[in-house]
């Protein structure tokens, strides 16, 4: 198959599971740090859609996604199992990783980063959801049992990430007796010697998340005409949060496949568009089935979602269409929104 390669940073917590999966397997990697304030051709490259870290390059094969590249080295390699072998206890893992992205990574990082309403709405949050892990947690060392397992891995950041980004911000969110078994299991996690060996620097990793909050609020208080994101504070943040990973797969990942898929219906012959006609229209109609019963993503305003998939009825996909010589959708019908 080849070798391995890994693309990532140091202080990404989505590439530090990564690393760990790796080293508990056993398997030998060439790490590629990444810049991410100037993304290298390899990267950009093996991730276009996303254009972000981790990717995982196997041979020929590339991966991309941290949940995703978990899935694919558990299936790849066979020692130290990370997912149970019951498929019920697999899919409550599954489960589980999926409300750590969603559901408690975006309130921790306002919480210990934010200010005023944004920054207590966004506490009680987290720690709303820091209670429900806790529960999952008693009684065990760690979420697999007695050794590491997938949920570990999705998790481990908790352990090192919320008291750097603390310092960060400075904003105290997490006290150790709040959840004495997540305590507990953070440091039974962080005290592995093959989860030591990938966390980075403290003082590396403070400097990394305080340049990241700067770059979060640069653009959203420069000017404040004419507002793009929502009133509510909390909405803001979580809005802000997943445009910026450009992983919100609602949005970009929709809006990304369809113009893909356009392009490539446009530019083949027509017996050959079938396929990627279809892909396209589907995701169209993903998009408008988001905007059932809504005058706009943003509400009554254009806001910032609608600036994200706004260009695409009359602009991309027109010119795709008048290039090409062909009619590939009824965009009025399918975006109504977008003549407001």
């Amino acid at each position: 198959m080849g070798g391995v390669k890994l693309f990532a940073t140091k202080e990404s917590l989505f590439s530090s599971r990564i690393q760990w999966a790796l080293k508990l397997k056993g398997v030998e990697y060439e790490f590629i740090l990444e810049d991410l304030a100037n993304k290298s051709p390899l990267l950009l490259k093996y991730n276009p859609i996303y254009k972000k870290v981790p990717v995982l390059v196997h041979g020929d094969n590339v991966v991309v996604e941290s949940l995703v590249i978990l899935e694919y080295i558990e299936e790849t390699w066979k020692e130290h199992p990370l997912l149970p072998r019951d498929s019920y206890d697999r899919a409550t893992a599954r489960f589980w990783a999926k409300f750590n992205d969603e559901k408690l990574v975006p309130p921790v990082w306002t919480a210990c980063t934010g200010e005023g309403e944004a920054q207590e709405k966004a506490k009680e949050s987290a720690l709303e959801s820091l209670a429900l892990l806790e529960k999952q947690i008693e009684g065990k060392k760690f979420f697999g049992g007695e050794q590491i397992g997938y949920l570990d891995l999705v998790l481990g950041w908790i352990s090192y990430w919320i008291s750097g980004v603390e310092e960060a911000g400075g904003n105290k969110v997490l006290e150790a007796e709040m959840f004495p078994s997540l305590h507990q299991w953070g440091q039974n996690f962080i005290h592995n010697p093959l989860i030591e060996e990938c966390i980075p620097a403290r003082e590396a990793f403070v400097a990394y998340v305080q340049y990241a909050i700067n770059y979060f609020k640069m653009g959203d208080e420069t000017w404040r005409e004419n507002p793009l994101l929502p009133e509510d504070p909390f909405e803001k943040t979580m809005v802000r949060f997943w445009a910026k990973r450009e992983a919100n797969e609602l949005f970009k990942h929709y809006g990304t496949h369809c113009v893909i898929s356009a392009w490539t219906a446009s530019r083949t012959k027509r017996h050959e568009q079938e396929k990627p006609l279809e892909a396209a229209q589907e995701s169209l109609k993903v998009l408008n089935k988001l905007i059932e019963g809504k005058k706009l993503f943003g509400g009554e305003i254009i806001g910032f979602l609608d600036l994200v998939v706004g260009s695409l009825p009359n602009s991309w996909l027109k010119f795709l269409e008048e290039s090409a010589g062909i009619k590939l959708f009824d965009t009025k019908r399918v975006f109504r929104w977008q003549k407001i």
